[in-house]
């Protein structure tokens, strides 16, 4: 809940809120607290206050994820890649090594366990649409110098994160048909329509 909710402070009565108060007797408050400290010590925090290392701050009685060179996420270097790449100077071949490295570190939806979580959407829909965006633009890049065998290829993994996605299916449909692999083609498009359209 925390990570979700990174870079915002999250008070003691949220948290309550989250993990449900009926479960709390006595002070709730101070149930978070120890809930707080029993999670720093199951990941190895040593220190409460160091902004530099302690992964969560305590902000005036309330709460908030604080990302350190120690405890990067996956999240973090996902928004990092993605700041880069929608720098306008960047290289062609740039564009294709970032996008690339944010398709390998976003291998399914945020906390899919909890896909009906309203708590959860937010951040899903936020790195669903980078990695969408990342997959467009390292299509995109690599039809600029015609390299279509990695267009298939960024194509087939992307449908195996989200084969609901239309739009992939098209792009790999274009570039089968750039290569002049017609069978391919027609197979997939019977394939992908069986699949969308009947289930």
């Amino acid at each position: 809940y925390l990570i979700a909710a990174r870079g915002r402070i999250v008070s003691k009565d949220k948290l309550t809120d989250f993990f449900g108060s009926e479960d709390y007797y006595g002070n709730p408050g101070q149930q978070i607290n120890n809930l707080i400290y029993r999670l720093r010590q199951l990941i190895g925090e040593t220190s409460t206050d160091d902004i530099t290392t302690s992964s969560i701050l305590c902000v005036n009685g309330s709460y908030k994820w604080n990302s350190t060179g120690y405890n990067l996420l996956d999240l973090d270097r996902i928004d990092e890649l993605y700041s880069s790449l929608q720098k306008k100077e960047i290289s062609d071949d740039r564009c294709i090594e970032l996008s690339s490295e944010i398709m390998d570190h976003y291998k399914y939806d945020f906390l899919p366990e909890h896909e009906a979580d309203d708590w959860t959407q937010q951040t899903r829909v936020h790195y669903r649409n980078i990695y969408r965006k990342a997959v467009a633009e390292r299509i995109a890049c690599l039809n600029l110098s015609s390299r279509y065998e990695d267009i298939v290829e960024t194509c087939k993994a992307a449908l195996d994160v989200d084969y609901y996605d239309v739009s992939i299916h098209v792009e790999y449909l274009k570039t089968l048909l750039q290569m002049d692999n017609i069978r391919g083609a027609l197979t997939h498009y019977e394939e992908a329509t069986s699949r969308l359209y009947t289930n």
